[in-house]
């Protein structure tokens, strides 16, 4: 891909592969393993993540809609791909046709399904609200739901799943998780006879767990039970309720990058950029950096981001605008700055190691590093890098 505007999100697969195989070391060969790609892969690119994910061996990939499942479906992912949101009957047809795999959470969503069949039972994997109040059956309801399943041929459950609200509390005895759990695990019994999968744990969930390094008499946290990593699998360990040095364990995936494609001099007494919100205390050095609030560098981030240039952390000033923002190159002139030098925004580098992340920006903006990753445009392109620089 030629590179017209040289800002681009660079994505280091040894990275990926590195946090993989760092959850997978947690948990038994056995357990149920299903890596979320929703959100065009945390905004990494869902093709470039799933083709690196199928090389590894993974088997299953979840999404939230029936369009990104299709999306990995046509760029050739062959791995069972479990659509997480809800459908209506045109999706139900959908979902049976690509053989994808329906998670279902509600009981229109097995009329749909029923109707839908023409031929072989479709897999299934059945979600219950456990305390998250957004989606999933009662788990009063497991009974009915055993009986409908054991009546009508045309469904084969595959996974019972439940998902988790406060799972930085998981290792709390009595916490929000192990309830939760609690009422996961009083529900399998139900459905033995059909030996689904069972699986709960995000990102937290996973954290949890690894931190009881195999004590779990006091919790719910069973051997098998399933995972589906998000946020961890890109890099970034979500905060828990206990110390940890988990952020250590894993490294950022995507690496945000720019360059100068302007310096320019401003006297003492002259604004930058639109309203004049930043204004020259001196006679200062400008950089200019094509990339802006179009690209997913959200505009809050004016005069209070930072970014790297050499390995200094320089301040964005003035108001990001669509298409550019402005640094203040001032204090690190004598490191003889020229045109077209790297900027990055976020990103793991060697020197800098975690300081400047996306969890910086995220912390600025009273956000979370999901949204920072999401938010990322597609016009910005995703390069592929496969080093451990």
């Amino acid at each position: 891909m030629n590179l017209f505007r040289k800002s681009y999100a660079e994505i280091n697969l040894e990275y990926l592969k590195h946090n993989l195989s760092w959850i997978r070391s947690h948990f038994s060969k056995e357990s149920f393993f299903c890596p979320m790609v929703k959100g065009n892969g945390y905004g990494h690119g869902d093709v470039i993540i799933g083709k690196c994910l199928e090389s590894e061996g993974v088997t299953h990939m979840g999404v939230c809609l029936i369009e990104e499942a299709l999306w990995l479906h046509q760029a050739g992912i062959k791995a069972n791909i479990l659509v997480f949101r809800g459908f209506d009957q045109q999706g139900a047809e959908e979902i049976v046709a690509r053989d994808f795999i329906p998670v279902v959470s509600q009981w229109d969503h097995l009329e749909f399904l029923s109707q839908a069949n023409k031929g072989k039972a479709i897999p299934i994997h059945v979600k219950f609200d456990t305390g998250m109040n957004r989606l999933g059956f009662p788990v009063s309801d497991a009974g009915k739901i055993d009986q409908y399943l054991w009546q009508n041929k045309k469904f084969r459950i595959k996974g019972l799943l439940t998902h988790l609200h406060s799972g930085e509390d998981g290792i709390e005895p009595e916490g929000k998780t192990q309830e939760q759990l609690r009422l996961l695990a009083d529900v399998v019994p139900v459905f033995r006879k059909y030996n689904p999968v069972v699986h709960a744990l995000n990102s937290a969930g996973i954290l949890s767990k690894a931190m009881l390094n195999g004590d779990q008499t006091k919790t719910k946290f069973d051997s098998s039970l399933g995972t589906r990593p998000g946020l961890l699998l890109y890099g970034y360990a979500p905060k828990m309720n206990f110390k940890n040095d988990f952020q250590q364990q894993v490294k950022p995936v995507m690496a945000l990058k720019s360059h100068l494609s302007e310096i320019r001099f401003v006297s003492k007494g002259s604004g930058v950029s639109y309203s004049h919100t930043w204004v020259a205390q001196k006679d200062s050095v400008i950089g200019v950096v094509p990339i802006g609030y179009a690209d997913g560098v959200h505009r809050g981030l004016s005069n209070k981001g930072l970014v790297s240039v050499h390995d200094h952390l320089v301040p964005i000033i003035g108001s990001i605008c669509m298409d550019y923002l402005m640094i203040d190159l001032t204090p690190i002139m004598n490191l003889k700055i020229e045109k077209n030098d790297s900027v990055i925004l976020f990103g793991y580098t060697p020197t800098l190691g975690y300081r400047q992340t996306a969890v910086a920006y995220a912390d600025i903006l009273g956000s979370i590093p999901w949204e920072m990753l999401t938010s990322m445009s597609i016009r910005v392109p995703r390069v592929i890098v496969e080093s451990s620089q």
